[in-house]
Parts: structure tokens; sequence; C-alpha cells
């Protein structure tokens, strides 16, 4: 399985790229709206994992929104925010399953290999 990360966080997103990777899956990480979006074209993720706030114009959701389509990936969110406020947000898009930081790998890798 193929996943995409998009944290802004250097820190979390090597942890999270790393520990994805000894789990077995095949990662590509992005640190802004724009690198995901560039990186999303070349690299066909079957998951995204995401940071709502990216400190860019574009959050998680904008890039969600924006590579959700036809076949669509499947959606994590990650968020040091409110969840019912992320949840509110992203109500239109196919989520999997929502974060809170500090964020647990191990339930990450599970939701995303549930075997």
């Amino acid at each position: 399985m193929k996943i995409l990360i998009v944290e802004d966080e250097h820190a979390a997103r090597s942890a999270m790229e790393q520990y994805l990777r000894i789990s077995g899956f095949e990662v590509a990480a992005a640190a802004t709206p724009e690198d995901a979006l560039a990186t999303a074209a070349e690299f066909a993720a079957d998951a995204l994992v995401l940071d709502w706030e990216l400190g860019a114009d574009m959050n998680g959701v904008d890039v969600a929104r924006e590579l959700q389509h036809g076949e669509a990936p499947a959606l994590i969110f990650i968020t040091g925010q409110s969840l019912a406020e992320l949840r509110r947000e992203s109500s239109d898009l196919r989520v999997r399953a929502y974060f809170q930081k500090p964020v647990s790998l191990r339930e990450i890798a599970q939701i995303l290999d549930p075997a």
C-alpha cells in the first residue's frame, strides 16, 4: 500500500515516514500543500495521512479535496486542534479516521492495514 504523508512539522513527518516504511508501506512525504500536490501527481497513493494545519494558504482539508476524486485515496487526518471542528470542515470528504496529536503511529498503521 502506498501512503502519502502531508505534515509541515519535520520531526513528526520523519517519524511517521520511518514508522510506516518499517511497517511495510511504500511512503512518500511532503511538507507543504504544493509539494503534496506535486508528489501526488507522480505517486499514486492509496491513502493520505494529512495534518490539518499546514501553516500555508491551503490546509490538509484543502489538499484532500484536490486529491480525493475518482478512485479516491483513503484519508486519515491528524491535528493538534479541535477534532469536532476538523470533522465539520471535512464532512464532505470520505475520511477513514481522525487522530489528535500526539498521535500513535501504531494506530495509524493499524487503520491503514487492519490485517
